[in-house]
């Protein structure tokens, strides 16, 4: 998938997302580039005014693989200083992104468990770390996938 398709494809997602999740506000790019939206009211773990990087991820690509979760450095640290949360979701392959499950984990728990080291950008990007979905999100929560 191309730069701008996987742009295309995480903003439907992130307008799913806000849709299925009333109680979270929409927080633009010009505002905050680390997070996509704020907690308006408590929500179980969650607290108001918590902030949530929202990233998704196909529940499977091209060739039959479970897709990835993007996490750039860049957004990560200032996310985990100021403890904030990831919405990790997972969609339809399809265009309209439809969510087919989520989970909320803590940005410093993700890393914790998940993430021993950073990829190199080459210069060019932010260092970055991939994640396929079934390494956060139990694979039965989502109907019909391998």
């Amino acid at each position: 998938m191309s730069l701008a398709a996987a742009k295309r494809a995480g903003e439907r997602a992130e307008a799913a997302a806000h849709e299925l999740l009333p109680w979270l506000r929409y927080v633009s790019d010009t505002t905050a580039e680390h997070y996509d939206a704020v907690v308006r009211e408590p929500n179980g773990e969650l607290a108001a005014g918590d902030v949530i990087e929202i990233k998704s991820a196909a529940v499977v690509i091209q060739d039959g693989r479970p897709g990835q979760f993007y996490l750039r450095q860049t957004q990560h640290d200032p996310l985990v200083a100021e403890e904030g949360w990831y919405l990790l979701v997972v969609c339809s392959p399809t265009t309209d992104r439809e969510i087919l499950t989520h989970r909320f984990v803590r940005a410093a728990t993700l890393e914790a468990d998940h993430i021993d080291s950073w990829w190199s950008g080459a210069g060019t990007r932010s260092d970055f770390r991939q994640l396929r979905w079934p390494h956060v999100i139990a694979r039965d929560a989502v109907e019909g996938s391998r």
